[in-house]
Parts: structure tokens; C-alpha cells; sequence
């Protein structure tokens, strides 16, 4: 579980992209892998803009995961679901 002060002043933020050499998979500012994962008044943001081409705010691998009161900021991929059957 993670529980933030709210949208905008709890900010994660990173700005890895496809451009620098990551996959898109792997671009991924924040990751969720565990299931029945739960986010609570947090904002997390890809910083990497439209000139970085693919980069990934949010990557969703759980399964039942919740995010309440959270803002997903991003130019292109902001919210990846992925699921073990598309891996596999």
C-alpha cells in the first residue's frame, strides 16, 4: 500500500524513455507487480515529454490493483497495463 498527502504534493517522478534506450516495458516510472496493490492520493508523472517518444508513467503487472485519488501524468504509454498471459 502506498498513501500519499494528495495529487501534487505527494509526486513520484522519473524520465526514462524509449529514445534513451529503454524499452517501453521498461521505462516505467513507477511499477506495480504485486497483486491486490493499493495507491491512495499520490501523483505519479513521466517527465520525459514528447521528444522521448514511448515512456511509461505507470506499469500495471497486479492483479486487483487500486489507485483512488491519484493523477497519472505523461505524453505517450502514460498507463501500461500488462498482463502475464501478454509476457508469456
Amino acid at each position: 500500500m502506498l498513501i500519499g498527502d494528495g495529487i501534487n504534493k505527494t509526486i513520484i517522478s522519473g524520465n526514462h524513455s524509449f529514445i534513451d534506450g529503454w524499452t517501453t516495458y521498461n521505462s516505467s516510472t513507477f511499477a506495480v507487480v504485486g497483486d491486490r496493490f493499493v495507491a491512495v492520493d499520490v501523483t505519479i508523472r513521466s517527465t520525459a515529454g514528447p521528444e522521448k517518444h514511448q515512456a511509461v508513467a505507470v506499469r500495471n503487472n497486479a492483479d486487483g490493483s487500486t489507485f483512488y485519488r491519484c493523477s497519472f501524468e505523461g505524453y505517450q504509454d502514460t498507463l501500461c497495463p500488462f498482463f502475464e498471459t501478454i509476457l508469456s
